[in-house]
């Protein structure tokens, strides 16, 4: 039986199939392909055509309010009850649970598994990328309830952030096909057998890839993949770096301060990691606009000045994106009809409804709440007001927008300062804290890739 109440396009359709046959696997759509239609289908299917009355599907817990609305749109199973992180007793219908990742951070979910009653039979990972550190108890405790299942399946338009980081797909394979554990017991062995490494400096450094046909197979066997180009045909994102300077004497500041600081940590001997992410921090706030110290919100308008030429030469929608919250508290204070999205906003889906009910609106964004699960189709343009730290969260940002008309991200960096560097690194995906530990007065001063032009 396979009746589903919305029509799926001939990709998705050929996903579900591909399920069906495999029972398990990963899902490696791109955002706004709909990878939550997809897989709605094949569990109304396996309700309709398999021994299974329970359902977990475990995602970021900004998601859940977008699957019941997926759920009620696109299911077409027997009746069954839709739980939200809570209360798991046993009824007389088939269930489907919905619980956020945070839960399996504190243990397992209390009254999921108490008795084969309780043990799902189907388990979806929504945002399957959240589980790419093997040895973090919420990404154990994940893979470890995939025993209890027969039907596995993980969702990601981004399973590895990047390429050197070629165990963080280890978790999710193994979730999907526990079996895999036979030739790679462990993240490390996976990790080494496709991937050359060094020590340098006292990290392990990441030199380029080994077996990689090898590699490429075992993704193919255990995943479909579908990107949003050959799905719909959208226009790749414009991607556009803007140079922003300080100025003096603001530039003069900012070097004096790193080297004055730099000096003291040498001559103290605290040139460990705290110590110096403690300086970048510093360091990222300056190149923002912002002050170093704490009480009174201080501020410079290099950045501002930039970001509002860019806004007056666009009439509608717009996101900014900052890591730093005061920066979101300076967006808000300066710019009109703004709406702010970060983590202590209770009900995002309605702000997010009122900047797509505005004509001009600009939303502020914190990304790492809104680089998943958040659609921000109605955006002109991403403006990314300070460079991130995370080339998954700058590319999951970027396409939360790639079904605009013209879609296009811009990144603001402050030239001669760390964001330079921060740039260059995210460009180059290479680990940032590993690149500031092992050159650290070069990657705060903004010359680490001097030879270089951004």
């Amino acid at each position: 039986m396979f009746e589903p109440v919305t029509k799926p396009r001939d990709y998705q359709l050929a996903a579900v199939k591909w399920l069906a046959k495999k029972e398990h696997g990963m899902l490696l759509m791109d955002t706004r392909t709909g990878k939550t239609k997809t897989t709605i289908d094949w569990l109304s299917w396996l309700m309709h055509n398999r021994d299974v009355r329970y359902i977990v599907v475990v995602c970021p817990k900004i998601a859940i309010d977008v699957w019941v609305r997926e759920l009620q749109q696109h299911y077409w199973g027997p009746e069954a009850d839709i739980v939200y992180d809570g209360a798991y007793e046993a009824t007389a219908l088939p269930k489907i649970v919905l619980i956020n990742y945070d839960k399996f951070s504190r243990g397992y979910p209390k009254g999921l598994f108490k008795g084969a009653e309780y043990h799902a039979s189907a388990i979806v990972l929504d945002e399957s990328h959240l589980i790419k550190t093997p040895a973090s108890k919420r990404s154990r405790r994940i893979v470890g309830m995939a025993k209890s299942a027969r039907y596995r399946v993980c969702l990601t338009a981004t399973p590895v952030g990047k390429r050197n980081m070629v165990g963080e797909i280890y978790p999710q394979l193994v979730f999907s096909d526990p079996s895999i554990r036979a030739d790679f017991p462990s993240a490390k062995s996976f990790r080494e057998y496709f991937g050359e490494w060094s020590n340098f400096g006292g990290f392990p450094r990441y030199i380029g890839p080994k077996n990689e046909e090898e590699y490429q197979a075992l993704i193919k066997s255990h995943s479909i993949s579908i990107s949003r180009e050959d799905a719909l045909g959208t226009k790749a994102v414009q991607e556009e770096v803007v140079p922003v300077y300080m100025g003096e004497p603001r530039y003069a500041t900012y070097q004096a301060m790193v080297r004055d600081e730099l000096d003291v940590l040498e001559a103290q001997g605290e040139t460990g990691a705290d110590s110096v992410l403690a300086l970048f921090a510093r360091c990222r706030r300056l190149a923002e606009g912002l002050s170093t110290g704490e009480g009174r919100l201080v501020y410079s308008e290099h950045k501002l000045d930039a970001l509002l030429r860019i806004r007056d030469s666009y009439s509608g929608r717009i996101v900014v994106a900052s890591e730093l919250l005061d920066s979101l508290t300076v967006l808000e204070r300066y710019l009109d009809h703004t709406y702010r999205l970060d983590g202590k906003v209770k009900n995002k889906t309605s702000v997010l409804d009122a900047w797509k009910a505005s004509e001009a609106g600009t939303l502020v964004v914190n990304p790492q709440v809104a680089a998943t699960a958040v659609d921000m189709r109605e955006a002109d343009v991403l403006v990314w007001y300070g460079v991130p730290t995370s080339a998954l969260t700058y590319r999951q940002m970027s396409d939360r927008v790639a079904l605009a008309a013209d879609p296009k991200v811009i990144v603001l960096v402050t030239q001669d300062t760390v964001e330079d560097s921060l740039w260059s690194s995210l460009a180059e995906a290479t680990e940032f804290r590993k690149e500031i530990m092992l050159n650290t007065r070069d990657f705060l001063l903004g010359e680490t890739y001097a030879s270089e032009s951004v």
